[in-house]
């Protein structure tokens, strides 16, 4: 069997030996790393949810603009098919101002579900404005009240939550309210 004699410097009080030495830098060098580890890690996370939620309030802000561009331009579209005199240029206007904000928002949104609910509802306001004669050229050959068409229009509302048939919502990205019924 082997003994291990201590050495004098190992002794409390006693003179510094190297292997004392050796170890408190060892440990010092395994707190500094550890240090080191822990603080990468925290800024990758934080820098992660950083990111996470910039580009969550990013799409919920385009997502809130476009609906209520939309609205606004429904509730125009509505005039419109009453008869009432509206400004069809302003309104054709705020048309392709949305199909470009649509555009843009698609471009912001990254590929999956968010996106392609976006895409959805692109094409169904365009179908619904098509199919009312709101779309386009088609409104120079619109006159006078239209009530059949503007209860179509009503159905296919983006204010008429639980109607059939209605365009997807465009409510926050990955509400699941916004896949529609």
């Amino acid at each position: 069997m082997v003994k291990h004699d201590l050495v004098a410097g190992d002794l409390p009080g006693g003179a510094p030996s190297l292997r004392r030495d050796w170890s408190r830098a060892f440990r010092i060098m395994l707190v500094v790393l550890l240090a080191a580890a822990v603080a990468t890690l925290v800024g990758v996370l934080v820098r992660d949810f950083s990111d996470t939620a910039r580009r969550l309030d990013r799409e919920s802000v385009t997502a809130a603009i476009l609906r209520g561009n939309v609205v606004d331009h429904e509730s125009t579209a509505h005039q419109l098919l009453s008869g009432a005199v509206v400004d069809r240029q302003a309104f054709l206007s705020q048309q392709a101002g949305i199909s470009v904000a649509f555009h843009d928002a698609l471009g912001t949104f990254p590929a999956g579900k968010d996106a392609d609910v976006l895409g959805q509802a692109a094409r169904s306001w365009q179908a619904a404005l098509t199919k009312a004669g709101l779309w386009g050229d088609q409104l120079d050959a619109l006159q006078g009240p239209h009530d059949e068409l503007q209860a179509e229009l009503s159905a296919n509302s983006v204010r008429s939550p639980g109607t059939p048939g209605r365009r997807p919502n465009l409510g926050a990205p990955g509400d699941a309210r916004a896949a529609g019924p």
